[in-house]
């Protein structure tokens, strides 16, 4: 599981029909309101089946064509910009809430919010200025179970790229979610 700390969702300007292809979600032609985009989508053969022995086409730009004729499609709202994010494991996620001040350490229940930009943006300052050097953790592998490592400095990046965040929700005046 993971957490994705990104800016609020801004003005829907269109909705596409899509599999998961960033590049299909690109070439996809586009509907000016989702009961539009939902209709098309009805009208393709087999795009809401997943076990039925068929295979709908190909969307353009798909690039997991072995992949994605199996899966449904799905509408998506396409935004008037696009929105930054940084995903991180839900167990980094923890450390880094804690390090910016929100909640206990080890405690993976609540792994969501919200704040202003500049709320956020003092609160990684702070963090960047006080934590010190992640070192890192090495990698840990005992039979089949395998432990992932962390790379040095992965916190000091991590925030540098919240602090971005932060910066870009303040110039487009939207608040600093994580989900």
């Amino acid at each position: 599981m993971t957490v994705t700390f990104t800016a609020a969702m801004g003005a829907i300007v269109a909705h596409v029909i899509t599999c998961v292809c960033n590049d299909a979600i690109a070439q996809a032609p586009r509907f000016g309101d989702y009961a539009d985009a939902r209709d098309a989508l009805l009208a393709i053969p087999f795009a809401l089946e997943h076990d039925s022995g068929e295979h709908r086409a190909l969307l353009a730009g798909c690039t997991e064509p072995e992949l994605c004729p199996d899966y449904p499609l799905s509408v998506r709202a396409i935004e008037d910009l696009e929105r930054p994010e940084v995903n991180v494991s839900n167990l980094h996620a923890a450390h880094l809430l804690h390090a910016l001040g929100y909640g206990e350490l080890g405690r993976l229940g609540e792994l969501f919010g919200d704040a202003t930009p500049e709320e956020f943006r003092g609160r990684v300052l702070t963090a960047l200025a006080l934590a010190p050097v992640d070192m890192g953790v090495p990698s840990y592998q005992d039979g089949n179970w395998n432990e992932g490592g962390r790379q040095p400095t992965y916190f000091q990046d991590r925030l540098t790229e919240l602090l971005d965040l932060a910066d870009w929700c303040a110039q487009h005046a939207r608040s600093v979610q994580w989900h």
